[in-house]
């Protein structure tokens, strides 16, 4: 009978209350995912090309550069505006 005293328990329900709480306080609200092009400066894609430079003792490709851009937005819903 001596459960109640258990950290665990105590843990669990803390925990359970968290959730309850967030939810109820967020209901109905979710963030539309965002349709905004991400734009990226000259000095993103200079320290990109520097950065690649460094670790490959070479100047990046245009593919790998553009990979690397899609690395910066990993989700791939967004269009990358990169200048040239």
């Amino acid at each position: 009978m001596r459960f109640y005293r258990d950290p665990l328990l105590h843990f669990a329900v803390a925990g359970a209350l968290l959730f309850v709480g967030y939810a109820l306080m967020n209901r109905g609200e979710t963030d539309p995912p965002s349709t905004k092009p991400v734009h990226i400066g000259n000095g993103e894609v200079r320290w990109l090309k520097e950065t690649f430079a460094n670790q490959w003792q070479r100047t990046p490709t245009d593919d790998e550069l553009r990979l690397l851009y899609t690395v910066i937005d990993p989700e791939g819903r967004r269009e990358t505006e990169v200048p040239s």
